[in-house]
């Protein structure tokens, strides 16, 4: 009998082992999967290079050892200075309003050059665009992917 009951318990002990296992395999695998939707976004969205996620800094804007402002920085103050950003969007999405930045806040860095920016009309409503921004202090080179409108 005490046989027995090592027997099944080994057997129940190898079926939790295995589960976990395959548990864990499917974890990596879905990881991996998510990982390579997000690299076809950025090569869709025509992102040269990405950086390792050791050198973005988790904590905002920083200064790089120049003293230059970074591109976080530089892609915020010169959104702020756009007083209208419709000329910067298709007509069917900005539609003839108004939009603008109201504040520093709405703007939200994804990755490397996909910037989203929470656009605002004059009646106060919001619309998250998506943008590819090659050189921050340029708006004329941002280029507009996709708006988070509900048709």
């Amino acid at each position: 009998m005490n046989e027995r009951r090592l027997v099944i318990g080994g057997t129940f002990f190898l079926f939790l082992v295995s589960s976990a296992i395959v548990t864990y395999e499917q974890v990596q695998i879905g990881n991996l999967k998510g990982e390579l939707r997000h690299m076809k976004i950025l090569m869709k969205a025509g992102v040269r290079s990405v950086p390792s996620p050791s050198a973005s800094s988790p904590s905002g804007p920083a200064k790089n050892p120049s003293g230059v402002a970074s591109f976080e920085s530089d892609t915020t103050n010169t959104a702020m200075g756009i007083k209208d950003f419709s000329t910067l969007l298709p007509p069917l999405v900005s539609q003839g309003r108004l939009l603008h930045l109201t504040h520093r806040s709405q703007v939200r860095f994804v990755a490397y050059h996909l910037v989203v920016f929470e656009l605002q009309d004059e009646k106060g409503h919001t619309l998250p665009v998506l943008f590819n921004v090659e050189d921050p202090e340029t708006s004329v080179s941002w280029r507009y992917l996709y708006s988070f409108s509900p048709r």
